[in-house]
């Protein structure tokens, strides 16, 4: 996801949800950026993730960051929308078995598949989303201006098949 994020020219690169920061440690450096989670507890996780590696330029890069927590993903983006920006959402999803993925303080009723595609398409700048690979999900984010990808991702040992969404 790094390397699709960096072929993506912008001045601004803001990742509502943050998570453990593993997307934002894979990419390289963008001018500006501003990095969200609803959870506290998950951006320091990524904040110290972050600075207990031995590369020191990437714990550097956090520190000049915009960084927040406990603000929805929808106020971050809106506030930092324009023609630069290049959006990564990758929101916290349900499992079949009911369990939510990536942040405990999200549950379904948070991150709306319907309204997070919604409102993907209604910012000004470039956008990627990823999101389970699920035919329904696929359905709904690949229609123009979109283009997407699957993508496979190593989650704590387990690979995952998600789908990258881009609007460029």
């Amino acid at each position: 996801i790094g390397e699709v994020l960096d072929s993506i020219p912008h001045e601004l690169y803001v990742e509502p949800f943050l998570g453990s920061g593993a997307v934002w440690r894979a990419k390289g450096p963008s001018p500006n950026e501003v990095l969200n989670d609803k959870s506290c507890k998950r951006v320091n996780f990524a904040k110290r993730k972050t600075c207990s590696t031995q590369d020191l330029t990437k714990c550097e890069r956090l520190a000049d960051a915009k960084i927040t927590c406990g603000k929805d993903y929808k106020q971050i983006s809106k506030a930092n929308d324009g023609r630069n920006t290049l959006h990564y959402l990758d929101p916290p999803y349900v499992s079949s078995a009911g369990k939510v993925y990536r942040a405990l303080t999200y549950d379904k009723k948070d991150v709306p598949f319907a309204e997070l595609v919604e409102f993907a398409r209604s910012l000004k700048g470039k956008v990627a989303v990823s999101y389970r690979d699920k035919p329904e999900f696929a359905k709904a984010l690949c229609k123009a201006p979109f283009r997407c990808q699957r993508i496979t991702k190593d989650v704590m040992g387990r690979e995952y098949t998600e789908i990258l969404a881009v609007k460029r």
